[in-house]
């Protein structure tokens, strides 16, 4: 990965974790049932940005291009960025009211049960353990 590219795929992945904490913020304002779930999903991309954006940083720096365990991270960074992806559509509010609507609901409601949430939970820490670790490896 050079260290342009694999800037960028970050940056990308950057982007999509504050549209999701943008959206959970909404949610936290106005739905009151599923607040704890909202927090903990909310903290947990919160803390993959933070690894992300020292991965950015680090791929961008001058020896970007040297780093052997951050060139290994093409295919996690594309899975995050599709995972979160998928995350973003399933609790964007446009997406979710425009099916509410159809029934006559206006209520603002969390989309994800507490099993998914959790799902996701899992999964988004699987990931921030991986960069994490691959910027241990790549600073020592």
């Amino acid at each position: 990965m050079d260290p342009l590219s694999g800037a960028a795929s970050v940056i990308a992945v950057i982007q999509l974790t504050g549209a999701i904490l943008q959206i959970c913020g909404k949610y936290l304002n106005n739905v009151k049932s599923a607040k704890h779930d909202i927090q903990r999903f909310q903290e947990k991309v919160a803390a993959l940005s933070q690894v992300l954006h020292s991965l950015d940083e680090l791929i961008r720096g001058s020896d970007g291009n040297k780093l052997t365990a951050t060139q290994d991270l093409v295919d996690n960074i594309a899975k995050c960025s599709s995972a979160l992806t998928n995350l973003k559509e399933r609790i964007n509010p446009e997406t979710t009211q425009k099916q509410m609507r159809k029934w006559g609901l206006r209520a603002l409601k969390w989309p994800l049960a507490r099993s998914e949430v959790d799902f996701a939970i899992m999964e988004l820490e699987s990931y921030k353990t991986t960069f994490a670790l691959s910027l241990q490896v790549d600073q020592m």
